[in-house]
C-alpha cells in the first residue's frame, strides 16, 4: 500500500511538472505571439499612413498634370474663345438686322 501511494505521488509529481512546463512554454509562446501581433499592428499603421501619403502625392501630381495642360493649351484656348465670341457678335449683329 505504501508502495503504490509512493508510486502515485511520483506519478502525480510527473504530471504536475509536465503541466507546469507546458504552461510556462504556452506562456512563453504567448508573449511571442503578442509582440509578432503588435508589430504587425504597428505594421499595419505605418503601410496605411504611406498609402495616405501617397495617395495625396497621386492627387498633387493629377492637378499638377492639370494645371500643365492648361497652362500649354492657356493661348490655344483664349484664341478658341475669341472665335467663338466673334462668331457670337456676328450672330447677334444677324438678329438685329
Amino acid at each position: 500500500m505504501i508502495e503504490s501511494n509512493n508510486e502515485l505521488i511520483t506519478s502525480l509529481e510527473g504530471k504536475i511538472d509536465l503541466l507546469v512546463n507546458r504552461y510556462f512554454e504556452l506562456k512563453k509562446k504567448s508573449v511571442e505571439l503578442e509582440e509578432k501581433n503588435q508589430k504587425l499592428a504597428n505594421r499595419q499603421v505605418e503601410s496605411e499612413k504611406q498609402i495616405i501619403d501617397l495617395q495625396i502625392r497621386y492627387d498633387n501630381l493629377k492637378l499638377a498634370k492639370t494645371l500643365e495642360v492648361t497652362q500649354e493649351g492657356a493661348t490655344e484656348a483664349k484664341l478658341k474663345i475669341n472665335q467663338m465670341v466673334r462668331e457670337i457678335d456676328k450672330c447677334i449683329a444677324l438678329l438685329n438686322r
